[in-house]
C-alpha cells in the first residue's frame, strides 16, 4: 500500500466516524439507512455517494460495521427507486428515477457496489440485492432508450456530462448484462450518446466509424468548441470539463476490474479534452478556473478531478502522482483545521447550519472521490506511455478567452466568466493566490442587491507567450429597494488587458463612466483578490514601497499602480466569497461565504455618492508580475485624448506599452516612452501591445 492510499484511508475512516451520527433510520425498516435528508434529487445522490465511500472503505479496511452500514444505504437507494416499494422522505409514494440526472448517482456509486460484491472474507451482496440492482439498472437503461439526445453549445441545452453518464450506463448494461432483451439497443444508444458527449463542430463532417456507423451520422450537436472550450451554466466552465471526463473514468475502471474490454470509441476525444484540462491544473492539483465558478470554492468539480487523474495515468501513461499528492495535502490541511473528521464543516458552516442537503452533498462528493481513487489505485497498468504536453498558448473566440502558461506563470482573461469578465496572473508554484470573482476587472456596487455584468463588445489577439484583449461591459443591478425601479444600469466599463511575452507580467487598464446620473455605494477598481484562508495558513506577508504604489505578496507576486494613486489593501472581517453573488438565495448570507480574500485596489470609493451623467467613476492602470518588478520607477500611465497607455519594463528587460482607445472613433497618438518616440493608430475599442 502506498503512502497516499494509507493517508486517504485514514481520512475516510475519520470521516465515517464523524458522520455516523448523521445516518438516519427509516421508521420500522431496520434494514435501511440513508445519509443526508433522504429526499428526491440531490438527496438520493448524496446517499448513493456516501454509500460508495462506506463500501469502498469497508472493503479496503475490513471494517465490518462500515460494510453493514453501506449495505443498508444501498438497500434504501434500490428500494426507493420507481421500481421499488419504499418511499423517500418527501412523502408517501415519492420515488426517484427516470429523469435526465437519475443515472448520475448510480454511476458514481457503482464502484461501491463492486467493493461489496467482491468481498471474500465479509458478508457480500445477497441474491435479492443483486436482483434489485439489476432491476434498477435495466429500468433506467430502458427509460433512456425512449429519450431524445440533446447536444449543442448555445444556452442551457449543453449536456456533455449527462450524455456521458447516460451513455455510460447504457454501455455498462450492454456489457454486464449481455442477455438482457434490449442489450443490443443499449449499445447502439450508448454509441449515439457518447458520440454527442465530448463533441466538437468538425465532428459533423467526420467519417470516423463509431461501432460501425460514421460519426457524421451519429452527430447531433457540438458541446465543445473546436478548441475544447465548454460553455456550461452560461460561462467558460473548466469544472464541467472535469465532470465530463470523470464519467469516463468511472466506467473505465469498472470495466477494467470486471475484465471487460471497453470499445475504443468510448474514449473518443478524451485525450484532446484532457490536454486542455491538464494545462489548467496547478502543480499542486488545484484547478485553474479561468472562467470562474459560481459554487463553493475547491469543492464539487475539483473533487471529481481525482478519478480523472487516475484514469489518464493508466490510459496515457501520465504521471499524476504529484497532482494527487498535492490535492490530498490540501484536503488534509482543511480536515486538520476542522478538527472533527469532516471535510468542510468550518468553511461551509452556513450550509451545515441552514442546508443539510447542500452540506451533505458537498461532504459526500469529497468522500466518494477519495474512496474511488483509493479503491482503484491498485495495480495501475499504463496502456502506453504517451502523456500530453500542456498547452502553452490558447484562444477560444466563443468565450473571448485566452491563456498563456509557462514554468512560472499562468495568465488568462475570459469575457464569458461565471460572474462577468475575469483575469488571472498567478505564479504556477502557488495556486493559493488564485481567486476569480471579478478578479482584475474591478467591482461597482449600486443600489441593487443583485448584479451582473453584461459584456457589450470584446476582441482579443493571441501570440506566443501572451495575448491582448479589450472590450466594454455594463454593470447591471436588480432588486432595488425603491418602489419606482426594479433594475438599472450602473456603470459602463471599458477595459484592456495584456499578458506580456516576458513570461511573468500582465498590464491592465480599467475605465468606468456613467451613461446617466447614478448613485454608487462602493467602487473597487483593479480588485486583485488575494485568498487568505486555511490553505495559506491565514497568513500573507505584504512588502510595500515607500509611496505604496508597489507591493509584493509573500515574495511571489507583485502589483504596481501605474497611476498617481497608491494601492490600498482591503481586509474584510468575513469570508466574502460565497455562492454566485447573483443568487437571491445567497443574498441574505453575503457575509457568510466559504473563502476569505484580501483585496488589492486603487483609489476605492467606500462611501455612497452620486456621479453625474458622463462622469468618470474610475480610471486606473496597473501591472502584476511574478516575483518583483525590475524597475518599477520606469512604469507609467499615459493619456493623450482618447488613447490610454500603460507602460512597464518586463522581466525580460523589454519596455512594453499597452495602448487602448475606449472612444467611439479611431484615434492616433505619439508617445515618448523609454527614450523613444512611439506613434500608434487605434480603431475604436482597439488595444495594441508595443515593445520599445
Amino acid at each position: 500500500m502506498n503512502d497516499m492510499n494509507t493517508r486517504t484511508r485514514k481520512l475516510l475512516g475519520n470521516w465515517i466516524t464523524a458522520v455516523r451520527p448523521d445516518l438516519r433510520k427509516v421508521p420500522g425498516k431496520p434494514e435501511y439507512l440513508y445519509y443526508g435528508d433522504g429526499t428526491n434529487g440531490w438527496g438520493v445522490q448524496t446517499n448513493q455517494k456516501a454509500f460508495s465511500a462506506f463500501a469502498a472503505y469497508a472493503k479496503m479496511s475490513g471494517d465490518r460495521r462500515a460494510q453493514q452500514e453501506a449495505l443498508a444505504m444501498l438497500r434504501f437507494s434500490l428500494a426507493t427507486h420507481v421500481t421499488g416499494d419504499q418511499s423517500l422522505t418527501d412523502g408517501d409514494g415519492v420515488r426517484w428515477g427516470h429523469t435526465w440526472i437519475s443515472i448520475l448517482g448510480i454511476e458514481r456509486m457503482m464502484f461501491g457496489v463492486e467493493a461489496l460484491s467482491s468481498s471474500t472474507n465479509m458478508d457480500a451482496l445477497t441474491d435479492a440485492d443483486r436482483a434489485a440492482l439489476k432491476r434498477v439498472l435495466l429500468s433506467e437503461a430502458d427509460y433512456q432508450l425512449t429519450q431524445e439526445i440533446i447536444a449543442g453549445i448555445p444556452g442551457a441545452i449543453n449536456k456533455p456530462e449527462s450524455n456521458w453518464w447516460n451513455g455510460g450506463l447504457l454501455l455498462r448494461c450492454a456489457l454486464f448484462y449481455p442477455d438482457a432483451p434490449n442489450a443490443a439497443a443499449y449499445r447502439e444508444k450508448a454509441a449515439d450518446l457518447l458520440a454527442n458527449a465530448i463533441s466538437v463542430p468538425s465532428d459533423a463532417e467526420s467519417s470516423e466509424l463509431l461501432d460501425g456507423k460514421p460519426m457524421c451520422e451519429r452527430f447531433i450537436g457540438a458541446n465543445f468548441t473546436e478548441v475544447y472550450a465548454l460553455n456550461h451554466h452560461g460561462y467558460l466552465n473548466v469544472g464541467y470539463m472535469v465532470i465530463t471526463l470523470s464519467q469516463a473514468a468511472y466506467l473505465h475502471f469498472s470495466l477494467r476490474d470486471a475484465g471487460l474490454t471497453a470499445p475504443e470509441w468510448m474514449y473518443r476525444h478524451v485525450r484532446e479534452l484532457w490536454k486542455l484540462v491538464k494545462s489548467l491544473i496547478f502543480p499542486d492539483g488545484r484547478l485553474c478556473r479561468i472562467g470562474g465558478d459560481t459554487r463553493v470554492r475547491y469543492c464539487y468539480c475539483q473533487d471529481y478531478l481525482l478519478p480523472v487523474l487516475l484514469m489518464v495515468e493508466e490510459l496515457f501513461g501520465e504521471s499524476t502522482g504529484a497532482l494527487r499528492e498535492g490535492w490530498l495535502s490540501q484536503v488534509e490541511q482543511e480536515v486538520s483545521y476542522n478538527g472533527d473528521g469532516t471535510f468542510l464543516s468550518k468553511r461551509v458552516e452556513l450550509f451545515r447550519e441552514r442546508s443539510v442537503i447542500y452540506y451533505t452533498r458537498l461532504e459526500s462528493d469529497r468522500a466518494t472521490t477519495l474512496a474511488c481513487t483509493a479503491y482503484y489505485d491498485r495495480g495501475l497498468s499504463p496502456h502506453e506511455s504517451r502523456p500530453v504536453e500542456p498547452i502553452a498558448d490558447w484562444h477560444d473566440a466563443y468565450h473571448g478567452a485566452c491563456f498563456t502558461r509557462n514554468d512560472s506563470r499562468i495568465a488568462s482573461f475570459s469575457w464569458s466568466g461565471a460572474e462577468g469578465p475575469v483575469g488571472l496572473c498567478v505564479p504556477l508554484a502557488d495556486s493559493s493566490l488564485a481567486e476569480w470573482r471579478n478578479n482584475l476587472v474591478g467591482r461597482v456596487e449600486g443600489d441593487g442587491t443583485r448584479r451582473k455584468i453584461d459584456v457589450l463588445t470584446h476582441r482579443e489577439t493571441s501570440f506566443p507567450g501572451g495575448f491582448v484583449t479589450s472590450g466594454e461591459f455594463m454593470t447591471h443591478e436588480y432588486a432595488l429597494l425603491t418602489e419606482q425601479l426594479s433594475e438599472e444600469n450602473v456603470v459602463h466599463g471599458y477595459m484592456a488587458y495584456a499578458a506580456l511575452p516576458d513570461g511573468a507580467t500582465v498590464l491592465v487598464i480599467q475605465i468606468g463612466r456613467t451613461d446617466q446620473m447614478r448613485h454608487c455605494v462602493t467602487v473597487t477598481p483593479l480588485l486583485l483578490n488575494i485568498p487568505n484562508d486555511v490553505f495559506n495558513g491565514f497568513t500573507r506577508t505584504y512588502e510595500w514601497s515607500d509611496d505604496r504604489r508597489c507591493v509584493t505578496v509573500d515574495g511571489k507576486l507583485s502589483v504596481l499602480s501605474l497611476c498617481e494613486a497608491p494601492l490600498e489593501l482591503l481586509n474584510l472581517p468575513y469570508r466574502q466569497i460565497g455562492l454566485c453573488n447573483h443568487s437571491e438565495k445567497f443574498a441574505p448570507y453575503a457575509k457568510r461565504g466559504m473563502l476569505h480574500c484580501d483585496e488589492l485596489t486603487i483609489a476605492p470609493q467606500r462611501m455612497p455618492r452620486f456621479y453625474d451623467s458622463g462622469e468618470t467613476v474610475y480610471n486606473i492602470a496597473a501591472a502584476v508580475t511574478i516575483g518583483t518588478f525590475a524597475s518599477p520607477a520606469s512604469a507609467a500611465y499615459l493619456r493623450d485624448g482618447n488613447i490610454h497607455a500603460a507602460a512597464v519594463r518586463g522581466q525580460d528587460g523589454v519596455g512594453y506599452v499597452l495602448a487602448y482607445n475606449p472612444g467611439m472613433d479611431a484615434a492616433e497618438t505619439t508617445l515618448q516612452v523609454y527614450g523613444q518616440t512611439l506613434t500608434l493608430k487605434l480603431d475604436a475599442g482597439e488595444a495594441k501591445l508595443a515593445m520599445v
